[in-house]
């Protein structure tokens, strides 16, 4: 995925006080208030018969990813960050 969408779903995920980032198994991923990707989740497990969901970061995660591209000037920092974490 190009670093504009990541940063798109980062921002999404802090953009409400009850937002998460989600990434899916199969590497997709949508940041946004927590209902929302719920029932997001729930259509594909419903399509897919199984659960999608390889990871959740909750809001105050993403934030600080964000806040240390912030700080260093440069919103790779919080792509890496992000992409560090998918990898663990």
């Amino acid at each position: 995925m190009t670093d504009n969408f990541i940063a798109t779903a980062l921002h999404n995920a802090v953009a409400d006080t009850d937002g998460v980032l989600v990434v899916f198994h199969n590497g997709n991923f949508a940041g946004g208030p927590t209902d929302q990707i719920d029932a997001y989740a729930a259509a594909l497990e419903e399509v897919y018969g199984e659960n999608q969901i390889a990871h959740i970061f909750d809001a105050d995660t993403v934030a600080g990813w964000i806040a240390a591209g912030e700080q260093a000037g440069d919103w790779h920092v919080a792509i890496e960050h992000y992409r560090r974490a998918i990898a663990a």
